[in-house]
């Protein structure tokens, strides 16, 4: 049996791969990619691969200050 948190994702320590991908704005096939790159790391083996939202978070404002600085 499975139970579906009601808590929003922004609001949850931790997402899944599709959560976190939702959360970027990309798919999770760039998800993937970034994990590869070492942009991101998630928590977690295989199914049970989790993000954690501080990180996500965490990698938005380094892609912000990153755009800001080639301007």
């Amino acid at each position: 049996m499975t139970i579906k948190s009601t808590i929003p994702p922004t609001e949850r320590l931790q997402v899944r791969p599709q959560e976190a991908a939702d959360l970027l704005s990309i798919s999770t096939r760039h998800l993937r990619r970034l994990v590869l790159r070492g942009k991101l790391h998630p928590v977690g083996q295989g199914r049970g691969r989790r993000y954690l939202v501080e990180d996500l978070r965490a990698y938005l404002r380094r892609e912000q200050e990153r755009e800001g600085d080639t301007y």
